[in-house]
């Protein structure tokens, strides 16, 4: 009768780990993030999420999130030239976020996905300021 028990234990313990083991691979995101899932996804370079879950398997696949809040931005573009070849000073601000929509989330997880910076708001501060700035510069 003992052998038995120990059985039943053995099994039920393995199953509570079976357990905790998927609920530790099930990852959320949250509305104001998007999840980008790198490795063998199926999909690409990676499977972005914006809003939803998923499973995120060991070894085979990593994560990361990114931040879908609005940056301000402060251009202030001095000498350009006007349409009418005048010189004008002209300060700007722009506010910029990254859409929700498949295309671009999938070029915001390859362009500002896992670097080794420190601050990746800076990065995304000076891409966007550098985008800004030479659309100002080429007269739009």
């Amino acid at each position: 009768m003992s052998s038995a028990l120990i059985l039943v234990a053995a099994f039920v313990g393995l199953i509570f780990l079976m357990g905790l083991f998927l609920i530790s691979r099930y990852k959320r995101c949250p509305s104001d993030r998007i999840l980008v899932i790198s490795g063998k996804t199926g999909q690409g370079s990676s499977k972005c999420i914006a809003g939803g879950a998923t499973f995120v398997w060991p070894v085979i696949q990593e994560y990361e999130y990114l931040d879908l809040s609005p940056i301000s931005i402060d251009v202030d573009l001095k000498s350009a030239l006007s349409k009418q070849n005048i010189r004008i000073d002209v300060p700007s601000r722009f506010t910029v976020g990254i859409s929700t929509e498949e295309g671009i989330m999938q070029n915001a997880a390859e362009t500002f996905g896992k670097r080794n910076d420190a601050n990746p708001r800076y990065r995304k501060r000076y891409y966007f300021r550098s985008i800004a700035f030479g659309c100002c510069n080429d007269g739009y």
